[in-house]
């Protein structure tokens, strides 16, 4: 879970270093979701923040 976390958020200490293909692998795709997700909430949160409250 930490792992996911920290490469998710792109961050990357360096203290757990994934040493099979399949891990490397699941590492680059954890960390492209998480740019991905991050770019998403930024979006969301943009959009949120953007919009003028509607007259009710």
């Amino acid at each position: 879970m930490y792992f996911t976390f920290i490469t998710g958020l792109t961050i990357g200490y360096g203290d757990f270093v994934p040493k099979h293909f399949i891990s490397r692998l699941a590492a680059v795709v954890i960390g492209i979701d998480g740019v991905v997700l991050m770019g998403l909430i930024a979006a969301i949160a943009v959009r949120a923040l953007d919009t003028p409250p509607s007259d009710k």
